[in-house]
C-alpha cells in the first residue's frame, strides 16, 4: 500500500526506516532485518521502484521502538533532554517504558498494561456509560441491559473509530456532563476516576522502578523523572482532566507526580520536576522518531531486559522482593514450578492508599473508596483473581510459552 502511495506521487524509490519491539532478542532482531532485506529485493521487481533498506552508520533505519519513541520527543520536538526522564509508550495492549539517564537508555520493560485496560475495557463493561457518551452513534440493540455491544468481537475497532472520527465532540460531552453534575455528571465523574487510577498505577511502578535502579547504582541521581508519554492509550489522560485537556496545570497531572515520588521513595525531589509532557502525535511517534536526525541517543540492544517485580513474589524455590529483579533464565528455570504472589500485596495497597491520601487536596477526581461500595469484598476478588493466574502460569510447561510480566502489573491490572 505505501508503495503504491508512492507510484501515484511520482515517486521512483522508497528507503525504509524501521522499528522493532524492545523485547525483541539479538538473535530476532537479526531475522528482523534479514527479512527487510529480502522484501526490499522483491518489492523492486513487482512495483517498478527501487526500495533499500536504510541502514546508516548511526543505525537510524533499524531502532527498538523505544529508542524511536525517545527520539520523537529529543529530535522531532527539540525541545526536549533525555539526560534524566522516563517515557511511557501507551498502546492499546501493552505500555512500553524506558528510563534514560544522560541520553542511554538504562531500563526498559514492556508491560500488558495500557489503553484496554484504562478505557476500552470499563467501558465494555458499562453499557450506559456508552449510551451517555455516545448518543444516536449507539443503536438500542446494541446497548441492551444484555451487554450486546460488549459481546460483539469488534468492540475494539467500532469504538477505536468513535474516538478518531469523535474526538472534540466527545471532549466536549464529557466536559459539560461532568460540570452540570446531577446523575450523569456523576457517573461520568466515576469514569474518569477509574481510568486516573489505571494511569496513577503506571506512575507508581515507574517509581519503584527509579527506586530499585538507584538501590542497585544504575541511577546515579535520586531524585523523580519528568515523564514524556505518548502511544493511542494516552489520548485519555484528556478524558481524566475536568476541562478534558491534559496540561501541566492539571490535578491529574500533580496527582501522578506525587504518585512517581511515593513509588520511587524520593521524597526531597522538587514539586514540578515530575511532570508529564504529552505528545502532540497520538501513535505515531515512532515514526516521527525515526526519521528525525540529531542528538545521539544511546541504546545497549543487548541490554538486560529483566523485570523489576514491583510486589513480591515466590518463583519456584526463589523469593523476590519489591526491588528485585526478575530475569528470563529465572523463569525458564522455574517452568511449571510454583508461581505466587506475595500474600497481602504490599505495595499495591500502598499504591491504594498512598492515592487516596493525594486525593484529599482534589477536587475533579473521585478516591478509590468511593468508587466501590464494598472495599473488603474487591480485595477478595482481586486476591482471587491473582490466584488464579498465578495457578494458570504454574501450569506453563514450555519455555516458549513464557510471558514475563511484572508482577506489580499482574496485581494492578486485576485491582483495575
Amino acid at each position: 500500500m505505501i508503495s503504491a502511495n508512492a507510484l501515484a506521487d511520482r515517486a521512483n524509490a522508497i528507503e525504509w526506516y524501521l522499528s522493532y519491539p524492545s523485547a525483541f532478542s539479538a538473535g530476532k532482531t537479526n531475522a528482523y532485518r534479514l527479512l527487510w532485506e529480502r522484501l526490499c529485493d522483491d518489492l523492486g521487481p513487482l512495483t517498478g521502484l527501487t526500495h533499500t533498506l536504510s541502514l546508516t552508520d548511526d543505525s537510524r533505519g533499524l531502532q527498538t521502538e523505544a529508542v524511536a519513541f525517545a527520539k520523537y520527543f529529543g529530535n522531532y520536538l527539540q525541545n526536549v533532554n533525555l539526560v534524566h526522564t522516563a517515557c511511557m509508550d501507551i498502546g492499546g495492549g501493552t505500555t512500553d517504558i524506558s528510563i534514560w539517564q544522560d541520553n542511554e537508555c538504562i531500563h526498559q520493560v514492556s508491560v500488558k498494561f495500557a489503553g484496554r485496560d484504562i478505557c476500552t475495557d470499563i467501558l465494555r463493561f458499562k453499557p450506559s456509560i456508552i449510551r451517555l457518551l455516545f448518543g444516536t452513534m449507539v443503536t438500542s440493540q446494541d446497548s441492551d441491559g444484555d451487554g450486546a455491544l460488549r459481546k460483539n468481537p469488534n468492540f475494539n475497532s467500532w469504538l477505536d473509530n468513535i474516538f478518531r472520527n469523535s474526538g472534540k465532540e466527545l471532549h466536549e460531552t464529557l466536559r459539560l456532563g461532568r460540570k452540570k453534575g446531577g446523575v450523569d455528571g456523576q457517573t461520568l465523574t466515576k469514569l474518569a476516576s477509574l481510568m486516573a487510577v489505571g494511569f496513577g498505577g503506571l506512575y507508581y511502578y515507574v517509581g519503584i522502578i527509579l527506586r530499585s535502579l538507584a538501590q542497585d547504582g544504575t541511577l546515579t541521581s535520586k531524585s523523580t523523572m519528568p515523564v514524556l508519554i505518548g502511544g493511542n492509550g494516552a489520548r485519555f489522560l484528556d478524558w481524566v482532566d475536568s476541562e478534558c485537556k491534559f496540561n501541566r496545570r492539571s490535578e491529574s497531572n500533580a496527582l501522578f507526580e506525587q504518585l512517581q515520588i511515593i513509588g520511587s521513595g524520593f521524597f526531597e525531589s522538587p514539586k514540578g520536576v515530575a511532570l508529564t509532557t504529552v505528545s502532540e502525535n497520538f501513535k505515531d511517534e515512532t515514526a516521527y522518531g525515526l526519521i528525525s536526525p540529531g542528538r545521539n541517543i544511546i541504546h545497549d540492544p543487548n541490554l538486560e531486559d529483566s523485570l523489576i517485580a514491583g510486589e513480591a513474589i515466590t518463583i519456584g524455590n526463589k523469593n523476590f522482593g519489591p526491588l528485585d529483579r526478575i530475569s528470563l533464565g529465572d523463569l525458564k528455570a522455574n517452568v511449571g514450578k510454583e508461581y505466587q504472589l506475595g500474600a497481602g500485596l504490599t505495595q499495591l495497597r500502598a499504591f491504594v492508599e498512598s492515592y487516596d491520601a493525594i486525593l484529599i487536596n482534589m477536587e475533579s477526581l473521585l478516591p478509590i473508596k468511593e468508587l466501590e461500595s464494598n472495599e473488603t469484598l474487591l480485595w477478595n476478588q482481586v486476591e482471587r483473581i491473582i490466584r488464579d493466574e498465578c495457578s494458570e502460569r504454574a501450569k506453563i510447561s514450555d519455555a516458549k510459552n513464557i510471558e514475563p510480566e511484572p508482577p506489580f502489573v499482574t496485581a494492578l491490572r486485576s485491582r483495575v
